[in-house]
């Protein structure tokens, strides 16, 4: 009896949760890398993802925005000080303004510190709101 033990062939193994693609769908799991054997990293696509939201380029050009900021950092709506730098849901935490509206433009000049609460007011008030029509929120004409 001729016994062949078939073991499947890892295509990929993340390096951080250890999940295996054996198959071309599985690789689908994974991180695109054209430099890559079989065009993948070894890394899955959640993991990837996990660490981008807390360690990705957006965080690492933030904390060079509030780097380059001219300290003591001061909102650019109401002129106070920001302390809470860390970005928090904190009302009083700091926010980065996109002058363009274009978030992907690291432009410092494009970049400017607000509080949170600043950030959400000036965005909500008057012709930036998409709602505002030039009506007197009052009734007055």
């Amino acid at each position: 009896m001729n016994h062949t033990c078939h073991r499947k062939m890892i295509l990929r193994t993340c390096t951080m949760c250890g999940l295996e693609a054996h198959t071309p769908e599985d690789l689908e799991l994974f991180r695109k890398n054209s430099d890559s054997v079989h065009g993948r990293e070894n890394i899955c696509k959640s993991c990837y993802n996990s660490i981008n939201k807390r360690y990705g380029k957006r965080q690492k050009r933030w904390y060079q925005l509030v780097e380059n900021f001219q300290k003591p950092i001061r909102c650019a709506h109401c002129g106070e000080e920001i302390t809470d730098l860390d970005g928090t849901r904190d009302p009083q935490s700091l926010a980065i303004h996109s002058v363009d509206g274009n978030h992907e433009n690291w432009n410092p000049m494009n970049k400017m510190p607000m509080h949170l609460e600043c950030h959400s007011s000036f965005h909500n008030a008057g012709e930036k709101n998409p709602r505002y029509k030039g009506e007197s929120t009052n009734g007055a004409s």
